[in-house]
């Protein structure tokens, strides 16, 4: 209960970052922001508070916004070869 109520603290005060995602796909290279992602969709074992890290990820558009930053990063490289 007291691990639940830190995560939910946790999540409350990443949701209130300004453009939090947008920061966090910025330093995607780093390894650290890659594992944070990581154990933010995979390794919160409470369901209720995986579930509402899930659905505000889900609000903010991650899987669209990681996609078209991996296509923006990609076509950088190409075009540098």
């Amino acid at each position: 209960m007291l691990y639940d109520n830190f995560l939910l603290q946790m999540l409350e005060f990443l949701k209130g970052k300004e453009d939090f995602i947008g920061q966090l796909l910025h330093h995607i290279g780093t390894s650290a922001i890659m594992d944070l992602l990581l154990r933010l969709i995979t390794c919160i074992e409470s369901p209720t508070v995986r579930k509402q890290c899930i659905d505000w990820l889900d609000e903010q558009n991650l899987i669209q916004k990681l996609v078209k930053h991996i296509h923006v990063t990609q076509t950088e490289e190409v075009g540098i070869s």
